[in-house]
């Protein structure tokens, strides 16, 4: 559960979103909008470091 703090993981949800769009292209829609959301989290999230600085 800590791990979903970090914007890393977050970007890596949105690379894996992307990847399975080449598995089941049907559901791409429904993946780029994942990829969306992952990625607007993975920006919004702030670093660890950077909270303290």
């Amino acid at each position: 559960m800590q791990r979903l703090k970090e914007p890393s993981t977050w970007a890596g949800f949105g690379i894996l979103f992307q990847a399975l769009k080449t598995l089941a292209p049907h559901y791409a829609p429904v993946f780029d909008s994942l990829s969306f959301v992952a990625g607007t989290v993975a920006a919004a999230v702030t670093e660890k470091g950077a909270a303290q600085a």
